[in-house]
């Protein structure tokens, strides 16, 4: 953490170094909640980089001076190898930077999710809107390089609209494209110290949010071009990071002239320029008026998803609804697939119960999922309840020995790692003891809660999608065979009860029992009879 204090110093030092017109990203320090097209952004900004510079800054620039020997960076380049042949490069950037940048993240997460024609959240959703219009003519363009080569004084100037041109400055320029990174082998044979000239480093937070939001800004700038007196919003299109899809000629004329001028290249080869209505986007490819998915399954997914959940998440991808379907790319014959609405094999009804789960695409309501497709009987429902809340009960945390604390890092610990992990059980003492007061309680509800380890020992390895995945399909294995309206004989009706010839006796009333072997209690007579 030190050594990333020292970078982060080092980076800024050489920033106030440079001519003004780039604020410094100390601007980002202090903690303060701002407002979209807030006239005020500009003087809070200068208020934060102040408070920078008086309170904070003068101990940083104090750091890089002990490491003159060592190498300081704002991060260092990596690279990831995929299956098609392709390397792409990538940042790790500096843990500073990147705590600075996180709310930016954040912003602009929340931003592109409300937008419908951003598929970053849901790839379905963006194309789901074209395919109910039937386009014909349809531009699906390949751009080169676009992370590498998007100008960033675009997204300068977009942010500047929204944040005012302080804040902006210290989040675009500052932040994002002053850095200078490390680069060693197996990437290149002598280490050596590079930035980018033009475009940003794709791995600090923001980098693809503030990209694809400024894409979207590309796309509705070429369509105020294409049609000026234009009143309602241009949404003929679906953007998800560089992968982009037209519905209209003249909006995608103005497009491609508006990426000339910015520099970006579009690769006509691999662009798909339809009149039928054919696209390709997300990886996937549709045609006849974007209305039949022709995206084929990859033999190495196929090679992969060899578990029952893999093939259920296969069909989920791949919107798999068949079920013989399903079970022929599990390895099925047509024998098994003959019986499919009868009882099988304990494999194939354990596949069909994870295809049918909440969230796939035969997805069932959790409880009807247990059910199997009928409602829970309400006494194993009850029984379930009272299992779950056996299983989740609550734990005391066991923390770590005194004797492992160094000197001087008590008051840290309880700041960062202590005060995380209460908040969290604390949470699920909350949450545990809340369900515990409601009077209708949902199966559904115990997968929710939010549990949290309790040991501090690294052995106990911890995770808390395994424990809910054993507990739901020791639920499911428990509702097998119950039908709705069996019930225990002493829940029914006081009148329907049979009496077992059995009654306590002695002094007390409980001191043992005794069975009415030929006992039959005397009816009273009435008088006169």
């Amino acid at each position: 953490m030190v050594h990333e204090l020292a970078a982060f110093a080092w980076n800024l030092n050489k920033i106030h170094s440079l001519p003004e017109g780039v604020f410094s990203p100390g601007i980002l320090f202090p903690h303060r909640v701002m407002f979209a097209h807030d006239k005020n952004n500009t003087k809070f900004a200068n208020l934060d980089l102040t408070y920078y510079e008086e309170y904070v800054g003068k101990y940083f620039s104090s750091i890089p001076p002990a490491y003159e020997s060592v190498w300081l960076t704002s991060g260092r380049l990596a690279q990831v190898i995929e299956g098609d042949g392709k390397r792409r490069v990538f940042a790790i950037g500096n843990y500073i930077k990147q705590r600075l940048l996180f709310p930016v993240q954040q912003w602009a997460s929340e931003v592109l999710s409300r937008i419908p024609t951003d598929g970053m959240f849901d790839q379905e959703k963006a194309i789901r809107r074209l395919r109910m219009k039937g386009f014909k003519s349809v531009y699906s363009f390949d751009l080169k390089s676009a992370t590498d080569r998007w100008p960033l004084g675009l997204i300068c100037d977009l942010m500047s609209m929204i944040w005012g041109p302080t804040f902006a400055n210290a989040i675009v320029n500052g932040a994002l494209g002053l850095n200078t990174f490390f680069l060693g082998p197996p990437m290149v044979r002598r280490p050596s110290e590079v930035s980018f000239l033009a475009g940003q480093a794709p791995g600090f937070y923001g980098s693809w949010t503030l990209f694809a939001l400024s894409h979207h800004y590309i796309i509705w700038l070429a369509a105020l071009q294409a049609y000026p007196d234009r009143k309602s919003p241009f949404l003929d299109y679906a953007v998800l990071g560089d992968d982009v899809v037209i519905c209209d000629s003249l909006v995608a004329y103005h497009y491609r002239n508006l990426l000339e001028e910015l520099g970006v290249t579009i690769s006509i080869k691999k662009s798909l320029i339809s009149e039928s209505g054919a696209l390709e986007f997300a990886k996937r490819f549709w045609v006849k008026g974007i209305q039949v998915d022709l995206s084929p399954i990859s033999v190495k997914a196929l090679m992969v998803s060899r578990t029952c959940i893999g093939i259920a998440q296969l069909a989920y991808r791949y919107n798999i609804g068949k079920l013989s379907v399903i079970q022929r790319l599990y390895g099925a014959g047509y024998r098994v697939r003959a019986r499919l609405m009868t009882t099988q094999s304990y494999t194939w009804e354990r596949l069909k119960a994870v295809v049918s789960k909440s969230g796939g695409p035969n997805q069932l309501p959790l409880e009807l999922w247990l059910g199997r497709g009928y409602p829970l009987n309400p006494y194993l429902k009850g029984r379930l309840v009272d299992f779950l809340f056996e299983e989740l009960y609550l734990k005391q945390l066991k923390m770590f020995p005194d004797e492992m604390v160094f000197d001087g890092q008590r008051e840290h610990l309880e700041r960062t790692l202590l005060r995380r992990w209460m908040q969290q059980w604390l949470e699920w003492v909350r949450y545990y003891h809340t369900l515990r007061m409601k009077g209708d309680v949902s199966i559904s509800d115990f997968f929710q809660m939010p549990i949290c380890q309790t040991s501090w020992k690294p052995e106990n390895n911890f995770d808390i999608n395994i424990l809910k995945f054993g507990l739901l399909w020791q639920c499911y294995d428990a509702a097998g065979g119950w039908s709705y309206d069996w019930c225990p004989a002493w829940v029914l009706d006081s009148k329907e009860i049979r009496t077992t010839g059995w009654i306590h006796g002695g002094a007390t009333g409980s001191d043992f029992l005794m069975e009415l072997d030929g006992y039959n209690q005397p009816v009273k007579k009435r008088r006169g009879s």
